[in-house]
């Protein structure tokens, strides 16, 4: 008997529209809670949130406003505490800070600045340790460092130069082992490698090339298994496949189109359930819907 794995996307839970777009998001968790950071590259705003079925899509905690706009952001955990790493492509200024409710939005821990702007970025645990990956456009630049409230923010463990740029980064594990999902607008291409402080940064497991690009991507796990969400802008196209080493990267789970176009998106859970959040630049519309993933269904 052939078994197969189900998904979908259920009706829209809340449904609001905010007065301003927010391009960039990252969530956290404090004290079991979900939260929301997100901030606004035309006023510089940012504000915090909570992240639930329960919220009305409009509430803040805070809010505040920044001199620059940080288009690039990764959360880490450092000795049971939240921490945010941003960064920005004004003079390339980067700055390293505590995240939480309590948190002022504007206190810092150290900051810097970097000769390149480095738009994708992701976080991967080594060891019990933090890692940054950090990839830029210009001379498709990328390195690997450490990443924790003690790094002077310069310091390299290796770097090197691809080919092409890949606007996607998603870190996934597998296994016990960290690997990398990477996406480019060049080809529509794509590759899994390996991600550690080992890794040559040139190695790939497998890669191939997409019909669309998938700018709008987030990873989610159920039943101890990786999966892929991504959107694609010019078809409104979106999908949900697995995510490991052993996808070829084009089976599919379930696929849709929507009106709009949505990014960011995240996934975050509640009551062991994973949830979708996104927000599009089309009247700032912003949802929360179920993710449903069905097992060994005949």
């Amino acid at each position: 008997m052939r078994t197969m794995t189900l998904a979908k996307i259920g009706d829209e839970l809340i449904t609001e529209y905010w007065q301003n777009y927010y391009r960039t998001m990252v969530a956290f968790n404090e004290n079991g809670r979900n939260y929301l950071f997100a901030h606004n590259r035309g006023k510089k705003r940012w504000f915090m949130s909570e992240l639930s079925t329960s919220w009305d899509g409009q509430s803040e905690i805070k809010s505040g406003d920044y001199q620059k706009y940080y288009g690039c952001m990764v959360t880490f955990i450092e000795n049971g505490r939240n921490y945010l790493f941003a960064h920005s492509d004004t003079k390339n200024r980067w700055f390293m800070s505590e995240l939480s409710t309590s948190w002022d939005g504007q206190s810092e821990i150290k900051s810097g600045d970097y000769q390149k702007y480095y738009g994708s970025m992701v976080k991967f645990t080594e060891n019990g340790r933090n890692y940054l990956f950090a990839h830029s456009q210009k001379e498709n630049r990328w390195f690997i460092s450490e990443l924790s409230t003690s790094w002077d923010g310069q310091s390299e463990i290796k770097s090197g130069n691809y080919a092409n740029y890949y606007d996607d980064l998603i870190a996934f594990t597998e296994n016990g082992k960290n690997y990398l999902f990477a996406h480019s607008h060049s080809k529509n291409r794509w590759f899994i490698s390996e991600l550690s402080t080992s890794w040559d940064g040139q190695s790939e497991i497998k890669s191939g090339n997409w019909h669309n690009f998938y700018q709008s991507v987030f990873s989610f796990t159920k039943g101890g298994r990786n999966f892929l969400f991504a959107q694609s802008e010019s078809e409104r196209r979106w999908f949900i496949s697995d995510l490991s080493t052993s996808w070829d990267g084009n089976n599919e789970i379930v696929d849709g189109k929507w009106m709009r176009f949505f990014i960011p998106t995240l996934n975050f859970e509640e009551n062991g359930h994973n949830y979708i959040f996104g927000h599009s630049e089309e009247n700032n519309k912003i949802f929360i819907s179920q993710i449903y993933v069905a097992f060994d269904v005949d």
